[in-house]
């Protein structure tokens, strides 16, 4: 990693907020086996060789990079597999000029703060229409499809597919299926900020919103299920959740 000294026009002090607030985004994996090339022009996002659930986790921490950016004012311009621009770099970030915080990302940037996306048991109380096409939107503006589950068939198939894969004791929660709309390493980038997004896009609607782990074994059949043209890429419960205690300082627990 080079000097923090000057990154995209920010000094050492703020680059180290920017890639401290960036790391902690979670993947499906314990460990971290991606990292941060700072230059004077970009950002550049490494891993090791990995396969689609570690480019999942890196688009994560990519959305987390981008949101950290803007809290700097700065418009982020993201070049998704850049190649010899980059030689093995999943991603670059470069300062695209100055842009002012619109409430959506001031209200993504708060929920960061303070934002609860974890196991919490859930509510027996319906998620509003309203915060569903919330979330549906936010999957839309990383390129993105959630496909929120409501066909009782085709939530008794999923369900059904997701409780082999991951029991719950959760008695009704909203199902949704974040998919890509391509099989490739550059779509599963696009879904892992999607999935950032839309988690943020949840906490800051007071819902619990949960990644459930262990559906690798059946996107296959999720695929089929769901008309064989989107991909999927994780699989969410969302529901009002039951208050979980903050932490000193006002932040909550996240994951994803």
């Amino acid at each position: 990693m080079t000097s923090a000294t000057g990154v995209l026009g920010l000094d050492e002090a703020e680059v180290a907020e920017v890639v401290a607030t960036a790391a902690p985004a979670p993947g499906a994996r314990g460990t971290r086996s991606w990292w941060f090339r700072l230059d004077e022009d970009r950002i550049e996002l490494h891993a090791d060789a990995g396969d689609r659930e570690l480019r999942l986790a890196c688009g994560t921490a990519l959305f987390n990079l981008r949101l950290a950016l803007r809290g700097h004012g700065i418009r982020p311009l993201v070049t998704l597999l850049p190649g010899a621009d980059a030689p093995g770099a999943l991603a670059t970030v470069r300062r695209g000029g100055r842009r002012e915080l619109d409430d959506e990302t001031r209200a993504l940037i708060g929920a960061t703060a303070g934002a609860v996306a974890d196991r919490a048991p859930l509510l027996d109380t319906p998620v509003p229409a309203a915060h569903r096409h919330a979330m549906v939107r936010a999957a839309e503006r990383e390129r993105s499809w959630l496909h929120v589950v409501t066909d009782p068939r085709e939530r008794a198939l999923v369900r059904r597919l997701v409780a082999e894969a991951h029991p719950t004791p959760d008695h009704n929660p909203l199902i949704a299926v974040l998919c890509s709309f391509h099989d490739e390493p550059r779509a599963e980038l696009q879904a892992g900020q999607a999935l950032r997004r839309v988690l943020l896009t949840a906490a800051g609607l007071d819902l619990s919103a949960t990644v459930l782990p262990g559906v690798a074994g059946v996107r296959e059949e999720l695929r089929r299920a769901l008309g064989g043209v989107i991909v999927p890429q994780a699989v969410l419960r969302v529901g009002p959740g039951s208050p979980v205690p903050r932490r000193a300082g006002g932040a909550g627990p996240t994951r994803w």
